[in-house]
């Protein structure tokens, strides 16, 4: 055995340097990284033809028909340990394919030829068989033969375990493959068989399972003029509803389909993302020009040398196979690009070729992807990778496999197989997905007429350039802002919202607005605003009570002051646009006491003022104390134009200039009797 590890400070650089791309344009702008460790033996065959990880463990195919080599992996994806796992009975194409359980503590190997699937377990640490499944002796309602193989590709999710036999003949049609679901708590095996076989279309040929949804290739189904779009059968195993079933979407307009021969075609290679299916299409080819046979531009080798045409797509379906958004091609210069793909929480890695049989394995981040839009004027969307794998030694064929199973990633490692003779297997770090953003927020309370900052903070995942945040309140969008050292911050206006509980959320979005994360939310809490009534009496004019609500933070108060005397409410005086009232009490011989209420409003709490006004005075009489009425004229007097023209009144003259004085210093001795007014503050 050869194992190459790269370890301490060499390992270091392997994960986080730039390393030379070795043909690619294509490629040189994007990190390419080398793995952590390579494993290659001396008696191996095929190694790496199967792989899968989860958790801490790596497994693939050492020796075909032979045996599987199990590493155990640190928390940073270096290798620790590894064991050899050999056939119970050799031969029966042992390790054709592995898979592993959630937490990596159950191992099933298929040794298809003889039907079988062994499930390995770790009790004290290392593997050792547990028990084996075999396939029913007795042939399943209409399957004729199983054919050569029963488990050349597997799968695993929870308690279900699902098998392919894309070989059997069903209903009598050659080949048209199903697949076994495996109930695991009692090795019932239940044939997934569509009500309708497809001859030749080897269902069954790649298989994917993530709870009650079962995915089954069917890479061989033909179209007009025998085109091999391939297929895929999607089950929901929670009903007994028949399957969905898409062929290989054909809308592209240049886009080539060979027609000869048998091969990788659309759902070849199967993965389950969060929100759907992905399905790998590495023979269809996408040209950019009017003529496919055009040498430039057309579906011809040099026209992907330069750079004009490519070759694999990946489609992304939702849970009744509807496509989601425009299918992603590969980078430039790529032929045979999802000929094995794999995923794990965001991370999508797919393996290409490049100029010189090198391979390479390209890690995408789906939450960058857009899967709203329609895509360019073909459908197509070609999404750069953040991260691309290559094999330090140059090994041709990396990641290739017959059934599409040499990438498999986890979150903290993928392995990549090179199919061939002797093969190798490649351990690399973490897929170099960014985590999805995640933001906090605390809840906001200010009194109405404050300005209220909203914030989110970065809680975990790592914001990219130009990263901001959307704060909506109440569902209305109030403003986009810059992350700043791990903070967003949004400042409302006073008095933008009424007094209320007001629900907010903030949403990570990148600089053209694509969510980046869910979004946090918080309260945003505007409380009632402190008011004070006050309010006095202009002497020098009339006997009006004038004055104003006011409130803490300089906003204008409306509704009503009401003026109370007694406990009895005497008027009901509306507020002016400026929160200025103006009342007149009735006259009172006696001191009097008024209580000025304010009601209040949503936004403004309740206030109220105590006026002490003085007793009116007692009317002056009709002329001064001691001082004798003036004389009436006598009757023979005719009247004198002159006191007739000074008064305008005939007959009035000095009476009513001794009244006017009168009237006067009554004016100055009420305004000498009425008292200071004094104001009050809101009662909460």
């Amino acid at each position: 055995m050869h194992r190459r590890l790269l370890t301490g400070t060499a390992a270091l650089a392997a994960a986080t340097a730039l390393v030379a791309a070795p043909s690619a344009a294509a490629v040189a702008a994007v990190p390419t990284f080398e793995e952590t460790a390579e494993y290659v033996f001396d008696d191996g065959s095929r190694t790496g033809s199967a792989t899968d990880t989860a958790a801490d463990t790596a497994v693939f195919t050492r020796t075909q028909g032979a045996s599987v080599e199990v590493v155990t992996l640190d928390a940073s994806g270096a290798p620790i340990g590894e064991q050899t796992l050999t056939a119970p009975v050799a031969g029966g194409g042992y390790g054709v394919d592995v898979a592993l359980n959630e937490d990596a503590s159950l191992l099933y190997v298929a040794q298809p030829q003889f039907s079988q699937i062994h499930v390995y377990h770790r009790p004290d640490g290392s593997w050792e068989l547990q028990r084996t499944l075999t396939a029913p002796s007795e042939l399943p309602d209409r399957v004729d033969a199983y054919g050569s193989e029963v488990g050349s590709v597997i799968d695993v999710s929870g308690q279900r375990l699902v098998v392919g036999v894309p070989n059997a003949r069903v209903d009598g049609r050659a080949n048209a493959g199903f697949a076994f679901a495996v109930d695991l708590t009692t090795d019932t095996w239940q044939p997934l068989i569509p009500a309708d076989p497809i001859a030749d279309s080897i269902t069954g040929a790649h298989v994917a399972v993530a709870g009650d949804r079962v995915a089954l290739g069917a890479p061989q189904v033909r179209g007009a003029d025998r085109a091999r779009i391939g297929g895929v059968y999607l089950w929901d195993l929670s009903s007994d509803a028949e399957p969905a079933f898409t062929a290989g979407p054909d809308a592209d307009p240049r886009m080539c389909i060979p027609t000869a021969g048998s091969g990788p075609a659309f759902g070849s290679t199967l993965a389950f993302t969060d929100a759907g299916l992905a399905v790998g299409s590495p023979i269809e080819i996408h040209f950019t020009g009017d003529d496919p046979n055009d040498p430039e531009t057309g579906c011809t080798d040099q026209a992907v040398a330069a750079g004009n045409t490519t070759q694999g797509a990946i489609y992304l379906f939702d849970d009744q196979l509807q496509q989601i958004g425009p299918k992603a091609v590969a980078p430039l210069q790529t032929t045979d690009f999802a000929g094995s793909i794999g995923v794990s929480g965001d991370a999508l890695v797919a393996r290409g070729w490049q100029e010189g049989n090198v391979g390479y394995a390209f890690v995408y981040d789906l939450s960058t992807w857009d899967q709203a839009g329609p895509g360019d004027e073909n459908g197509r969307i070609r999404p750069d990778p953040v991260q691309t794998l290559s094999p330090a030694s140059g090994t041709p064929n990396f990641g290739i496999s017959p059934f599409g199973t040499a990438v498999s990633v986890s979150a903290t490692q993928v392995v990549v197989g090179t199919w061939q003779i002797p093969g190798a297997a490649h351990i690399f770090g973490a897929p170099a997905v960014a985590a999805p953003l995640s933001l906090s927020t605390e809840d906001v309370a200010v009194t109405y007429g404050q300005t209220a900052t909203l914030a989110a903070q970065v809680a975990s995942g790592d914001a990219p350039d130009g990263a901001a945040v959307r704060f909506s309140v109440a569902g209305d969008e109030i403003g986009v802002a810059p992350i700043v050292a791990g903070v967003a911050r949004v400042e409302l206006p006073a008095a933008s919202h009424e007094a209320a509980l007001h629900p907010f959320t903030a949403e990570p979005v990148d600089d053209d607005g694509n969510a980046l994360g869910a979004a946090a939310s918080g309260t945003l809490t505007v409380e009632q605003a402190a008011t004070e009534t006050r309010a006095a009496r202009d002497d020098s004019g009339d006997r009006a009570l004038r004055g104003s609500v006011t409130a803490e933070f300089g906003t204008v108060p409306t509704g009503a002051v009401e003026m109370i005397r007694g406990g009895e409410r005497l008027a009901t005086v509306q507020l002016d646009a400026a929160g200025a009232f103006s009342w007149e009490p009735p006259a009172s011989d006696a001191d009097e006491t008024y209580t000025l209420a304010y009601a209040g409003d949503r936004n403004h709490l309740a206030s109220e003022a105590q006026v002490a006004v003085a007793a009116d005075p007692a009317p002056a009489p009709p002329g001064s104390p001691g001082e004798p009425p003036a004389p009436s004229p006598p009757a023979s007097d005719p009247p004198r134009g002159s006191d007739l023209a000074s008064t305008g009144s005939e007959g009035a003259g000095p009476w009513l200039g001794l009244a006017a004085g009168a009237a006067l210093v009554g004016g100055l001795l009420l305004t000498a009797r009425l008292r200071g007014l004094r104001g009050g503050r809101s009662r909460a």
